[in-house]
């Protein structure tokens, strides 16, 4: 048979294998729809193109077999073997060879199965060569040149499985233990795996078109996806991203540990109207980068971390592994709270610095139905006391639950108002050095009727939001006074300091009220201390600044609180006359690092000019103590010194440090 003779030959069943290809691509396509809502990537999707070609060359051999006995072939099963290994690398020619070897052994018998066996060994080999490119490949941005790469590497390995069978034909005699086909029916197989070639082209191309149509339609539904949950402006998993994660967290079958840990800015106007409107995003982005990095990383190591964005200037970090309880009981919420002030006053170049808050809620199935009930008491919780909220807080239980506890709160408030007579314990005050009594912190003491603390802070929001601040801390001031009465009584007695806020400073003739109650029980002006919290901005107004004029012509001395915790703490000292600055807790415990270091110096030398006391609030542990006393601070408290106390302990306690000897060597309290 001449070479014409046989490309003719060859060319005759084209028509029946162009059948065959469309075939294929048909299911191919059906594939790819029954697969669209699938979120597979894209080593998934190569093996089950894989399986459709696998299962597509067993199905063709088989229908040849009936209705279209020998010699009738498939050489479409050449570019399935291939397809099979580029697209499901080792796994996907493996199970290729298989099934569509498989299927000529059944159909077509032994006969040089041998033989075939290595042609299509070969094919398979290719296509697994050709994965190690392919699997680099972006089936969204495939075009034609790619389309031609994988169709030449077809091509070619086409080719050279033909040349190796014919080959075989000049081996030495004996050199081949297995029957091989004539050399003329290899050469007329080389020649129409030639031919194949351009209809296999046309095939290529509609394959990777489909799959780039399809990649791309996966493009925009992953792109939707992912923008559906995060913020526009930045880029932060939003709170459907939340809700998602929580409800994964819920479709656990056990019990499992977990704690949302909200995030807000308490001064967010100021540092709006400081910084400009895009100040808060920003602030996210931030505060997202600054609890991946050291030390809050190593802080919360333990625990599985995600960060989303709650509302547009708070997040939320999902703590998975610890529950509320055990991060208040640990102390680690504020200690995190403590880190990342300081960190984020560091980001701060000039201007007021951010006032976190942070409120630790439960999300757990005993409390909550589903995920979406856990952020809706969230939301509301911030909705109803976020302007309240003040460092770290706590919601234990579910908003219902909160609002039943805060009514009889309520009920506890109006009862200590209408007796004069809120629970109070001391916090005393010592001098560093020697150790003696130099006075004490009147603070809130209560526990509800199931035995649990009550938090002095909330105590503080809920009357301010029902209207009753001024008449709470009048009645503090007047059991603070009847305490002092009695020591006085007893000897000895050291000035006690009530906290007041700006609603007691803007009543009108507080200050008169409180010199003729000191006046009416026979006590001195020194009894009292007054301390006003920086947290809570003292308004320049004409009631306050009499109120203040008439406290210090009367002797009656006025403290800042919590210096260095707001915003406007230099501002009020130099508006007012105060006698006494106490530095806040979160800055003596950063008392080692040395920017907090120089703050505190700062804080010290703005007390000397303003001839102001110093105190070190929350000293706890010896370090502190000792870098405080290297500063020349001589005034503290904190459970290092002493835990709060009963009238009688504080009493006792004073006296028993007065009668030393040698009060410096006094032992402190455990």
């Amino acid at each position: 048979m001449s070479w014409l003779e046989l490309i003719r030959y060859e060319l005759g069943p084209i028509p029946m294998f162009m059948w065959q290809y469309a075939a294929v691509l048909g299911l191919m396509a059906l594939m790819l729809v029954l697969t669209r809502p699938l979120h597979i990537g894209p080593r998934q999707a190569g093996w089950l193109h894989s399986v459709v070609l696998a299962v597509a060359g067993y199905g063709i051999s088989a229908l040849l077999h009936i209705y279209l006995p020998p010699p009738s072939s498939a050489p479409i099963r050449y570019d399935l073997l291939f397809l099979a290994g580029m697209l499901g690398g080792w796994r996907g020619g493996l199970l290729g060879y298989v099934l569509i070897f498989g299927a000529r052994l059944q159909f077509a018998g032994t006969v040089q199965g041998v033989y075939t066996g290595i042609d299509m060994a070969i094919v398979t080999l290719g296509g697994i060569w050709a994965h190690h490119w392919y699997r680099h490949l972006d089936l969204a941005d495939v075009g034609l040149r790619q389309m031609l790469w994988m169709w030449a590497m077809r091509s070619l390995t086409l080719v050279v499985s033909g040349l190796v069978l014919l080959g075989l034909h000049h081996l030495p005699d004996g050199w081949v233990v297995f029957d091989l086909l004539p050399r003329t029916n290899s050469l007329g197989s080389l020649v129409r795996k030639t031919l194949m070639a351009a209809p296999a082209l046309l095939f290529f191309v509609c394959v990777f078109a489909m799959f780039r149509l399809d990649a791309h339609d996966r493009r925009r539904q992953r792109l939707d996806w992912d923008s559906s949950r995060k913020d526009s402006l930045t880029q932060l998993p939003n709170r459907r991203a939340l809700g998602e994660h929580l409800a994964r967290h819920f479709g656990r079958p056990a019990p499992h540990k977990m704690a949302l840990i909200c995030i807000g800015v308490n001064n967010h106007t100021q540092m709006l109207l400081a910084q400009g409107h895009g100040w808060g995003d920003k602030f996210l982005q931030q505060l997202a980068i600054t609890v991946h990095e050291e030390p809050i990383k190593s802080l919360l190591h333990a625990f599985e971390l995600r960060v989303f964005q709650f509302t547009d200037l708070s997040l939320v970090l999902v703590l998975d592994g610890i529950n509320p309880a055990d991060l208040d009981d640990s102390g680690l919420a504020t200690r995190l709270h403590q880190e990342l002030s300081l960190k984020m006053h560091s980001h701060t170049a000039n201007g007021p610095t951010p006032s976190l808050a942070m409120t630790v809620a439960t999300c757990d199935a005993q409390r909550h139905a589903d995920a979406a009930s856990a952020l809706r008491d969230l939301g509301l919780y911030l909705h109803a006391h976020g302007h309240e909220l003040r460092t770290v807080t706590f919601l234990h239980t579910s908003f219902t639950h909160v609002a039943r506890r805060e009514a009889q709160l309520l009920a506890c408030l109006v009862d200590w108002i209408d007796n004069n007579n809120p629970p109070l314990a001391y916090m005393p005050k010592f001098h560093l050095r020697t150790r003696a009594v130099v006075g004490a912190e009147a603070l809130l003491r209560f526990n509800d009727g199931l035995g649990q603390h009550v938090p002095p802070g909330q105590v503080l929001v809920l009357a301010a939001r029902h209207k009753l601040l001024p008449a709470f801390e009048w009645c503090t001031i007047e059991r603070a006074c009847r305490d002092y009465q009695r020591w006085s009584l007893a000897g000895g007695a050291r000035p006690l300091s009530v906290n007041i806020s700006s609603a007691s400073l803007v009543t009108a003739n507080f200050a008169l009220r409180l010199a003729a109650l000191l006046k009416r029980m026979d006590l001195p002006p020194e009894a009292l201390v007054l301390e006003v919290t920086e947290y809570d901005p003292v308004p320049d107004i004409d009631t306050v600044r009499e109120n203040v004029q008439h406290l210090n012509q009367q002797r009656i001395k006025l403290s800042l609180d919590d210096f260095g915790s707001g915003y406007s703490g230099l501002a009020v000292l130099a508006r007012f006359q105060f006698s006494e600055l106490k530095v806040d807790h979160t800055m003596i415990a950063l008392i080692g690092n040395a920017r907090m270091r120089a703050a505190i110096e700062l804080a010290l030398e703005s007390a000397q000019r303003y001839n102001a006391t110093f105190v070190a609030e929350g000293v706890e542990t010896w370090s502190q103590l000792d870098e405080l006393l290297a500063l020349g601070i001589t005034q503290g408290q904190g459970h290092l010194l002493s835990r709060e106390l009963s009238l009688e302990a504080l009493m006792e306690r004073a006296a028993y440090a007065e009668a030393q000897e040698e009060p410096n060597v006094l032992p402190l309290a455990a």
